[in-house]
């Protein structure tokens, strides 16, 4: 018996032990800054939707933010961001959101189901997450510079619960360059 607990003890404080990791760089954990809140990996986790031409002189992607979501507090900011393939802009777009405390939600996808663009209008509709949506529809304002702050998008946004409208307003949402949050 008593073999055995020095044995288990041993074999307690092998498995139990922090392992010293030498020369591997610790991610740091996201510090949200502006917008307001955030998602997840928008990258992997958005489909890639074709559509139309909105890559005149427009950032590849951006954050778009207006000066408040109103009726939408857990939502941080919207994601936009496009990429040529094959001669058309394939477009990326979800909502992202936080919790009350301005916390990442990590577990909302509110990533683009259907996106359309047509000269300087953009609009999507997201995928549905815990009987939640959101969509947005808009016109990128001609001659926008895309300097950060700038109004550069005007557009009504929509959020639906159990496929009705909970809330919606139009406003002018500024360009706020997208920078990894993850």
């Amino acid at each position: 018996m008593l073999v055995t607990f020095v044995i288990g003890t041993g074999l307690y404080y092998v498995f139990t032990t922090p392992l010293s990791i030498v020369g591997t760089e610790v991610p740091e954990i996201a510090v949200l800054g502006e917008p307001r809140n955030a998602s997840k990996g928008i990258e992997d986790e958005t489909p890639a939707l074709v559509d139309g031409d909105l890559s005149r002189d427009r950032p590849s992607s951006m954050w778009l933010i207006p000066d408040e979501f109103k009726g939408m507090p857990e939502v941080w900011t919207v994601s936009v961001s496009g990429h040529e393939h094959e001669g058309k802009v394939q477009w990326k777009a979800v909502v992202l959101t936080s919790h009350p405390n301005g916390e990442a939600n990590e577990t909302d996808d509110f990533s683009a189901e259907s996106t359309s663009s047509n000269d300087d209008r953009l609009s999507f509709t997201t995928k549905t997450q815990r009987r939640i949506r959101y969509q947005l529809d808009g016109q990128f304002q001609p001659g926008s510079q895309f300097s950060d702050g700038e109004k550069v998008f005007k557009g009504t946004m929509k959020k639906f619960v159990n496929g009705k409208l909970k809330s919606q307003f139009t406003d002018y949402f500024r360009y706020k360059e997208e920078h990894c949050w993850h």
